[in-house]
């Protein structure tokens, strides 16, 4: 297998092989009847193994990242109804603010500062 993170798979290896494809590396698998699916998954294996992926990994996608998105995608959903019921921008701002920090808990760092600015410059708020 090649170094890179993509794994070439060839399904129906149960059925005779075309000849444009006899030299060409890739794991050969059959859902059929499930040939090659152990190798298949060594390889997923042994590619999580060398990366030393961990679960704070901007490539392991695991449970908490799935909450998260999931709390921003609410968030997001709020504020689109905070806005179509027609109530104060400053309640969508709140909301868009939440699922900002939501999706900032998967990816790393987010300057929320610079975003807040960002959105509330377009509103006008009385003192």
């Amino acid at each position: 297998m090649c170094d890179s993170n993509e794994i070439i798979v060839l399904n129906k290896s149960d059925l005779p092989e075309n000849c444009d494809w006899k030299d060409f590396h890739a794991l050969r698998i059959s859902c059929l009847t499930a040939e090659g699916l152990p190798e298949l998954q060594k390889e997923i294996l042994a590619r999580i193994t060398k990366q030393n992926l961990k679960p704070e990994s901007p490539l392991a996608i695991n449970a908490r990242h799935r909450d998260c998105l999931h709390r921003a995608l609410e968030a997001c959903d709020r504020a689109a109804r905070a806005q179509a019921d027609g109530m104060s921008p400053e309640y969508t701002a709140i909301h868009l603010n939440e699922a900002l920090r939501a999706v900032g808990e998967v990816i790393g760092v987010v300057d929320v500062e610079e975003i807040l600015d960002s959105v509330f410059s377009q509103f006008c708020i009385g003192k």
